[in-house]
């Protein structure tokens, strides 16, 4: 998961908000310049990543 933080750190986005899933892991909002996100990680990994240009 450290490599997904550095990778959108470089790009200027931050999580926003995190809090636990409605399953299993946790939901991760991203906000930067121009990207909107999110992600659900579990088990110390990223498993769903979606991100938009804004």
């Amino acid at each position: 998961m450290s490599q997904v933080s550095s990778s959108l750190s470089e790009r200027g986005t931050r999580a926003s908000d995190q809090h636990a899933a409605l399953g299993e892991g946790e939901d991760i909002r991203l906000k930067g310049d121009g990207f909107a996100g999110g992600a659900l990680a579990a088990g110390g990994r990223v498993v769903h990543l979606a991100g938009y240009a804004v």
